[in-house]
This record gives C-alpha cells, structure tokens and sequence, in this order.
C-alpha cells in the first residue's frame, strides 16, 4: 500500500470512531486499536495489538500498540513489510508523548502514527511541530518516510474531535501539512 492511502483510511476510520469522551483512557486505546485493527484487515494485513479482543487481531502487541504487517503469501510467512506502526498516548505533556513517540522514530514502517491528547488546537499544533523537529534530527530520518499525527482536540465551545497533521522531509527541515496527505 503507499503510504497516502493508509493515510487517508486511517483518517477516515478515526473520524468514525465514536466514543464518549467521558471514557477512560485505557477504553479510548481499546477503541482506537480496535478500529485500527479492523481496518489494517480490510487491508488485507495481519495485525497486532495488545488492547484488542483475540477474535480481532492476530496477535499480540509487537512492539507498538498496533501494527500492520504483510506477509509471503505463499505460507512460508516471510515479513514483507511493515505497513503501519501506531502509538497512543493520552497522558498530557510532552515527556509522556515523546517517549512513546522515540519508539516510532526508530520504526521502518510505510506510514508511522502517533496518535495523542491534543488539547486545544493550539496545543495539538505546538505538539505537531515539536514531534516533527525530532523527526527532522533524527539521523535515519528519509525524505520519503510518512509520518500521521492524529490530536484528540476541543475548541472553546467543547467540541471534541480529530486534528489530523502529517508531515515530510525537506532539506533537513520538517514541512508540517495538514488537509489531505
């Protein structure tokens, strides 16, 4: 798959996601791997996570929160790819982000996600541009690696949803996007 159409089901599946907001964290990573999970199979990937129902994935966690992979089709189950690498977290400020977000920097997979608490726009975009920094100084960092971003955001009126940003490499420097990857 290329990495702008795992963007765009990932968002769409995201925006679909519906659960109270009032939830606890660990339930909001349950729902947002199962609905990674259900897509990454549309897919046709295997797919890994810890938080999920056996029935709904093919394993357990392997090393991120959820994973999609694809495999020889041929039974002899050679690794072809990593397709998707996603982590959550929902715990507010940067250290709690940047230490499951590091283990995405170190991931070769088509398109990396991480997915956070937002807060408010503002702060969802603060948060976007300090994640694509460490991207930028990363050593192994590719100009063609794709990177989703997926802030759980509210506005001053309590409106709750996605900000979605993704981001590239150019000349050494992160070009944060938002819109349409």
């Amino acid at each position: 798959m290329h990495s702008e159409e795992i963007m765009r089901t990932v968002r769409r599946a995201l925006d679909g996601l519906n659960i109270a907001a009032r939830a606890s964290r660990s339930d909001w990573t349950a729902a947002v791997a199962a609905k990674l999970c259900r897509v990454g199979r549309q897919c046709d990937c295997w797919v890994y996570a810890s938080s999920v129902p056996d029935r709904r994935r093919d394993g357990h966690g392997w090393l991120y929160d959820v994973t999609w992979l694809s495999y020889q089709p041929d039974g002899e189950k050679y690794l072809l790819d990593a397709e998707l690498v996603a982590e959550c977290e929902w715990n507010s400020g940067l250290d709690y982000i940047d230490e499951d977000f590091q283990k995405l920097l170190i991931a070769r997979a088509t398109v990396r996600l991480m997915i956070f608490d937002g807060g408010d726009a503002a702060g969802a975009n603060r948060i976007a541009k300090h994640l694509a920094q460490q991207v930028a100084a990363f050593r192994r960092s590719g100009k063609n690696d794709a990177w989703l971003l997926a802030a759980w955001t509210w506005d001053d009126m309590d409106e709750r949803g996605w900000s979605f940003h993704w981001f590239t490499i150019k000349q050494g420097e992160a070009v944060i996007h938002t819109g349409d990857a």
